[in-house]
C-alpha cells in the first residue's frame, strides 16, 4: 500500500513536471493529494482497518511534509529585493486553508489541534515573510507614503512574531 502511494506521488511529480509547474506550487498539489488520502480513509468503510490506517499515516506524513517543505523553501527564497518569492506567498495561504480544512475534517480532537496549530503556524509564517519582504520592498521606495506603510508592516510582522513566541510558550 505504501509503495503504490509512493508510486502515485512520484507520477504526480512527473506529471506536473511535464506541465512545467514552477516548483514553488509543488507542495500545494501534494497537500492536495493528502488532503484527499485523508478523506479517502475517513470514508473507508473497509472490513481491512491496517488499509485506513496506511492511508492515514500516508496522508498525515505527507501533509507534514508539504509544510515543512514550504516553510523551508520559504525562509530560504527570501531574498528582500527578489520577485520569485510571490508564488510561496500564495502557497503559504492555500496550504493554510488545506490544513484548516483538514482540522474540520477530522473526529480525533488530537489531531484536530495539531492541524489547527499548524495552520495558525503556516499562517503566521506567511503573515511574516511577507510583511518583512514587503516592508523592506516599501522601504527603499521614495514615494511619501512608503516609509510609514514600511514601518507598519515591520511592526507588525514583529508584533505577531512575539505573538508567536507567548503562542507557543502558553499553549504548547
Amino acid at each position: 500500500m505504501y509503495i503504490g502511494i509512493v508510486t502515485s506521488m512520484v507520477s504526480l511529480f512527473k506529471l506536473l513536471d511535464h506541465f512545467d509547474i514552477e516548483y514553488s506550487y509543488l507542495t500545494i498539489f501534494y497537500a492536495c493529494y493528502g488532503l484527499a488520502l485523508l478523506y479517502i480513509a475517513g470514508k473507508d468503510k473497509g472490513k481491512y482497518e491496517w488499509s485506513t490506517d496506511v492511508v492515514y499515516n500516508a496522508a498525515h506524513g505527507l501533509l507534514a511534509l508539504s509544510a515543512i517543505t514550504l516553510v523551508l523553501q520559504t525562509l530560504a527564497s527570501l531574498n528582500l529585493s527578489d520577485d520569485q518569492i510571490i508564488p510561496y506567498f500564495v502557497s503559504l495561504v492555500i496550504m493554510t486553508s488545506i490544513f484548516s480544512w483538514a482540522s474540520v475534517m477530522l473526529k480525533d480532537e488530537t489531531l484536530k489541534g495539531i492541524y489547527k496549530n499548524c495552520a495558525f503556524l503556516l499562517s503566521g509564517v506567511a503573515y511574516l515573510s511577507a510583511g518583512t519582504w514587503l516592508g523592506f520592498s516599501f522601504l527603499i521606495q521614495t514615494e511619501f507614503y512608503s516609509l510609514p506603510l514600511a514601518i507598519f508592516l515591520l511592526w507588525n510582522g514583529l508584533a505577531l512574531a512575539a505573538c508567536f513566541v507567548c503562542y507557543l510558550h502558553y499553549y504548547t
